[in-house]
């Protein structure tokens, strides 16, 4: 079989977008109708499940390509009971093992797994409505993650309204003229988002950009209804993760409430005094409530106040190309690799020596762009029948600070920590490698995807590294000593209710994944959820922040508690191996990619964290790192 493209290629219009989904459909319905054929005498690996698995590994690209158009075509070869009845044939005759790799082993015992878990072991006429039933979820998820990525809206302030925002806020800023006032644009993009909730000095102001951020994309919210008329989805997204079942998860949750409350008492106190002192300063007597607008302000000027930490001073420390320059040098040494920038006018070049695969960047944001910051897989590693190598493309696609015509792009710490995250993400694609492009990179069970990359940020919160490449964007200087130690310092000071919040979005995507109700009031869920679990007051207004909370569909659904289960495993890799040897130690470097980056999702990643740690994880490293005694 031909194929399109082995290189992504973003180029090309409708006709040829048209042309490869077509081929594609056509492609892997000639394969799917010669394997159902295989009389039961002939079945093997290589003529059903290798057949299928080598198809997806050369189609990948062309799939990627054009992903929008075929997803309703892949639900139709998932939902093949004839295909299914001759992987079954294989999978249960265990003689036809005997001579697999335990990769090939694991890629039957998925792929019967994922047929089973279609539904193609119940009756015909159940089958047909369980088809209808995904391919109404795929139309929904998909239009749920666009409306999230594409529906940003914006707000006018006046230049008194934005009070306590940095200069830099403002420059190249869109600005419009109304009865002589002149108002600023702001929008509910990342960056104008959490610059308006940490700076803006009026409440009022926050107050409002935040609910507009809450009130967007309500058609999200009859979609999520919509979605939610089955039993105990959460059952079934579970059997195959790291977690199997709700009550692990609960029970992991919970236990982390229960450690957590207590600081996030104290916290709460905290910056209750703190508004109480505000509230005085305008006159007003009223006790003082924290509310989710004031989290972010009054915690920046917590660490202000106690660790003299000015985050626009800390800026000045991080512009882009020397951060950049920075991870770089970082993650060469520490994984054993070397990048070289291709200036090729097509962006690709053979590579001499040991090549292991390429990336892209793309990391300000536009109109239009997808408005957070993830690692996108281009095209996966896997090894061709030939027995050479397929070598993978990802990319990193983020909304960093921009640059302006007076400054350079320049990263607050918290960007910095996103830019090393993602490219751990991207590392792992890299450094990945396997037989099949099932089993390549962050094809790992999803609530272990995070750990490689949320390990990785460590180095962030150490002061020889920032040193190494935080340079002032003007006179090149270190960023001084003292700076870094209270910025370390100060990094727990409100782990509190942070991970409470984490768990909170965690508890809620279970609960309503959960739910057996066929009419539940998931805005009314979200708004008790969270004011029990985050302690922080919601407010009075009507709104529907579960509208943007992109997780909840689109591969994620009752995932989101990975972040913290996987930040648990993450923790221990870094204090056990990275922490304990030295944060450079290149037999950690190299052991971490071998053992963890390497096999991807070729063996279960319970096992590759033994490999890695010499015994089983524990969660000990993880309550020192938030700061629990």
């Amino acid at each position: 079989m031909q194929f399109t493209n082995s290189l992504p290629n973003y180029s090309i219009g409708v006709a040829e977008i048209k042309k490869i989904s077509d081929d594609l459909i056509s492609k892997k319905k000639e394969l799917y109708d010669s394997i159902a054929s295989i009389p039961n005498e002939n079945i093997t690996f290589d003529s059903v499940v290798g057949a299928m698995a080598a198809f997806d590994n050369e189609a990948y690209v062309d799939y990627a390509t054009v992903a929008f158009l075929q997803h309703e075509f892949s639900i139709e070869c998932r939902m093949r009971p004839d295909v299914y009845k001759v992987v079954k044939a294989l999978y249960d005759d265990k003689s036809k093992w005997e001579n697999l790799c335990e990769e090939d082993k694991r890629l039957i015992t998925k792929m019967e797994l994922e047929y089973r878990r279609e539904g193609l072991n119940l009756p015909e006429e159940e089958q047909k409505q369980l088809k209808s039933i995904l391919q109404r979820i795929s139309e929904l998820s998909i239009k749920f993650s666009r409306n999230v990525n594409e529906g940003d809206a914006n707000v006018l302030f006046t230049l008194e309204e934005l009070s306590g925002l940095p200069q830099d806020f403002f420059e190249n800023r869109e600005k419009t003229t109304e009865n002589s006032v002149e108002s600023f644009v702001v929008t509910t993009k990342y960056p104008d988002l959490f610059a308006v909730l940490k700076f803006a000095d009026k409440e009022e102001t926050r107050k409002k950009l935040l609910l507009t951020d809450q009130t967007r994309c309500i058609e999200n919210v009859s979609i999520i209804k919509e979605l939610l008329g089955y039993s105990s989805h959460s059952e079934y997204i579970l059997e195959d993760r790291m977690a199997k079942t709700i009550s692990n998860v609960e029970n992991f949750e919970n236990d982390l409430i229960k450690l957590l409350e207590p600081l996030a008492k104290k916290e709460l106190d905290t910056i209750c005094g703190m508004k109480r002192d505000q509230l005085l300063k305008e006159n007003k007597s009223d006790e003082p409530k924290i509310y989710s607008w004031d989290t972010h302000y009054y915690f920046r000027k917590l660490k202000e106040q106690l660790y003299n930490i000015d985050e626009e001073e800390i800026k000045q420390y991080f512009p882009m190309e020397q951060v950049t320059k920075g991870i770089f040098e970082i993650y060469q040494k520490m994984l054993g690799l070397t990048f070289t920038e291709v200036k090729d006018s097509n962006g690709w070049h053979e590579g001499s020596g040991n090549l292991v695969g390429y990336f892209w960047m793309d990391l300000f944001p536009r109109s239009g762009k997808y408005n957070h910051a993830a690692c996108w897989p281009l095209r996966p590693g896997y090894s061709k029948k030939d027995g050479s190598r397929q070598y993978p493309i990802s990319a990193i696609v983020a909304n960093f600070t921009k640059p302006t015509s007076k400054k350079p792009s320049l990263l607050a710490h918290d960007e910095v920590v996103t830019y090393f995250h993602e490219f751990g993400h991207v590392m792992h694609n890299i450094c990945s490698v396997t037989k099949w492009s099932k089993f390549h990179g962050t094809n790992v069970e999803s609530d272990f995807v995070e750990a490689p990359s949320q390990m990785l940020e460590n180095w962030c919160w150490d002061s020889k590294v920032l040193q190494s490449f935080g340079k002032h964007y003007i006179s090149n200087m270190p960023i001084p000593e003292s700076i870094v130690e209270n910025l370390i310092k100060a990094k727990n000071i409100n782990s509190g209710l942070f991970n409470l919040r984490q768990i909170f979005f965690g508890v809620f995507d279970i609960t309503i994944h959960s739910s057996q109700s066929e009419d539940i009031d998931i805005v009314k869920i979200y708004s008790s959820l969270c004011t029990k679990i985050c302690k922080v007051d919601v407010g009075d207004a009507k709104t529907w922040p579960v509208a943007t909370f992109g997780h909840l569909m689109g591969g994620y659904d009752s995932s989101y508690y990975g972040y913290l289960w996987s930040l648990v495993f993450s923790a221990d890799m870094f204090e056990s191996r990275f922490k304990a040897a030295g944060i450079f130690n290149s037999k950690a470097g190299i052991d971490y990619r071998i053992e963890i980056l390497k096999p991807g999702g070729s063996r279960d990643a319970s096992v590759s964290l033994r490999s890695f740690l010499g015994r089983e994880p524990n969660n000990k490293a993880f309550l020192k790192l938030i700061g629990v005694n």
